[in-house]
C-alpha cells in the first residue's frame, strides 16, 4: 500500500525540489512512490541510484504515463542515509537496442535508520540483527558513562587509569588496560566526515568509502574538429576536495544544455582531479552556450 508520493519534476538542465526529500525507514518495502514529470514523451526511462551504503541499482525501462514516470520505492533501495537517485532517458532502436539520450541532474532521498521507526515483526528479522541491536545499545551505555566520568578510576604508575567499574549488566572489568575476555562489536558502515568544498558536497565512510558530487555551471563552443563528424570544445580539469581520495576514483560526469546538442567525456583523471574535459556536438558550435556538467566520484580515502 503506497503511504507517500514524492514529486520531482525534470528539466534538461535541473531537478527540482533539489534537497534531500524523507522517504521513510529502511526496511520499507514499495510505502512511497516517486513520480518524476519528464520533459519528454518521445523515450522510455529508468532511474539508477547509488544508495545511502554506496550500493548501485538500477530499473527496468519505465513508460511516461500523463507525462510523468513514476516507480515504487523497494526496500533494497531503503539504506539509511541519503540517496542519489538520477532519471536516464532512453531510445529503444528497431532491432531492441537501447541508447541513452539524457543523464538528467541527480535527486536526492533520505532515509531514517529502523531504529527511529516501527519495530520489524520477528520473523522478518535478520538472523544478525538481535546481536547488532545489543551491540549498539552497548555502546550508547558506554557512550553515556564516559559523558558523565564514571569510567575514571585510580590513578596508577605513570598515568595508568587503574581498574575500570563494572558496565551494567555485562559486567566487563578492565584493569590496568587488559581485558579477562573479548567483546567483537557489531557495527554497521557509517559516515565519518562530511561537508562541502567548492562545488562538492562529500562524504566519508568508517570502511573507506569517499564519494563526492557537485555541479559545475560553465560555457563553451565547439569549434574544434574531432574526426570528421564532430567537434568539441575543452574545458579545464576540476579539482577534487584536498587529499580526499587516495587512488584514482570511478568517475562519473554528465551534461545538459538548453537544446541538448553535446555530450561530455574527460581524460587523465588522477586522484587530485577529474582530467580535462571535452563537451563534443555533432555539429561546430561558434556561440558560447551555457552547460550545466554534474560530476560524482567514488574511491577510497584510507
Amino acid at each position: 500500500m503506497i503511504l507517500k508520493t514524492i514529486d520531482f519534476t525534470v528539466t534538461a538542465d535541473a531537478v527540482t525540489p533539489n534537497t534531500p526529500q524523507f522517504a521513510g525507514h529502511s526496511g520499507d518495502n514499495c510505502a512511497v512512490l516517486l513520480r518524476f514529470a519528464v520533459p519528454f514523451d518521445d523515450c522510455r526511462y529508468r532511474l539508477e541510484i547509488v544508495d545511502g551504503c554506496g550500493e548501485y541499482d538500477t530499473t527496468a525501462l519505465l513508460d511516461v504515463l500523463d507525462g510523468t514516470v513514476s516507480y515504487e520505492i523497494p526496500s533494497s533501495w531503503t539504506a539509511a542515509g541519503v540517496a542519489t537517485v538520477r532519471l536516464v532517458a532512453v531510445e529503444e532502436g528497431m532491432d531492441g537496442t537501447e541508447t541513452v539520450r539524457f543523464h538528467f541532474a541527480p535527486a536526492y532521498l533520505a532515509f531514517n535508520d529502523r531504529e527511529d521507526g516501527e519495530p520489524r515483526l520477528e520473523h522478518l528479522r535478520p538472523a544478525w540483527q538481535e546481536a547488532l541491536d545489543e551491540a549498539q545499545l552497548f555502546l550508547k551505555a558506554v557512550e553515556q558513562k564516559l559523558q558523565n566520568g564514571d569510567l575514571k578510576g585510580e590513578k596508577g604508575d605513570k598515568g595508568d587509569t587503574g581498574d575500570v567499574s563494572v558496565i551494567d549488566e555485562l559486567e566487563l572489568v578492565i584493569d590496568g588496560g587488559s581485558a579477562d575476555g573479548e567483546i567483537e562489536f557489531l557495527t554497521a558502515d557509517h559516515v565519518v566526515e562530511q561537508g562541502e568544498d567548492g562545488i562538492w558536497t562529500y562524504r566519508k565512510w568508517e570502511s573507506g568509502l569517499a564519494e563526492c558530487f557537485g555541479v559545475l555551471n560553465t560555457s563553451v563552443a565547439s569549434t574544434q574538429a574531432w574526426g570528421g563528424t564532430h567537434y568539441y570544445g575543452k574545458l579545464e580539469s576540476v579539482s577534487f576536495p584536498a587529499s580526499f581520495f587516495v587512488d584514482v576514483p570511478a568517475v562519473l560526469v554528465s551534461v545538459s544544455d538548453e537544446n541538448g546538442n553535446f555530450f561530455v567525456t574527460n581524460r587523465s583523471t588522477t586522484a587530485g582531479e577529474v582530467g580535462e574535459l571535452f563537451a563534443v556536438t555533432v555539429v561546430a558550435l561558434e556561440k558560447e552556450t551555457a552547460i550545466r556538467l554534474s560530476l560524482e566520484a567514488k574511491g577510497r580515502w584510507k
